[in-house]
C-alpha cells in the first residue's frame, strides 16, 4: 500500500476516493518528482484504480473479522486517516525511522492526534 499525489481525479467531484493528506505528506519536492515521471502524468488513473483496489481489499478483509493490518514499507500512505476504519483496528505501520517520523510530524500538524506505531 502506497502514497502518492492526487490526480486531478480525486479532485473531481465524483471521485471514488479522496486523500486530504496527499499533497502535504509528499510536499513541493514530491509533486515536482511526480511531474517529472513520465509514468506518472500519462497512466495517473493506474494509481487510483490501484489504490481502489487496495481499499476495497482492506474492506473485504474486515468484513471478515480480521482487526489487525501491519503495513510494511509504509511510506506515506494515509490510508487509515482517510478511511472510515473500524476503532477495533489496530494498524502498525512499518519502515524506515525517518520516514515514519516525517510522515508523523506532517500529521501531527494535520490533526494534531496522529498515533503512528513503528518498529526498527
Amino acid at each position: 500500500m502506497g502514497g502518492s499525489l492526487p490526480s486531478p481525479r480525486d479532485r473531481a467531484q465524483d471521485a471514488i476516493f479522496r486523500d486530504p493528506c496527499a499533497r502535504r505528506l509528499a510536499g513541493e519536492r514530491g509533486e515536482d518528482i511526480a511531474n517529472e515521471i513520465q509514468f506518472s502524468t500519462k497512466h495517473s488513473w493506474s494509481w487510483t484504480a490501484r489504490t481502489y483496489l487496495f481499499d476495497q481489499s482492506l474492506l473485504d478483509a474486515l468484513r471478515d473479522g480480521y482487526d489487525m493490518v501491519i503495513n510494511l514499507a509504509a511510506g506515506l500512505d494515509a490510508r487509515p486517516y482517510r478511511m472510515d476504519l473500524p476503532a477495533r483496528l489496530k494498524w502498525i505501520e512499518v519502515d524506515l525511522p525517518e520516514i515514519l517520523a516525517y510522515k508523523e510530524e506532517v500529521l501531527e500538524r494535520m490533526f494534531r492526534s496522529a498515533s503512528l506505531k513503528e518498529f526498527h
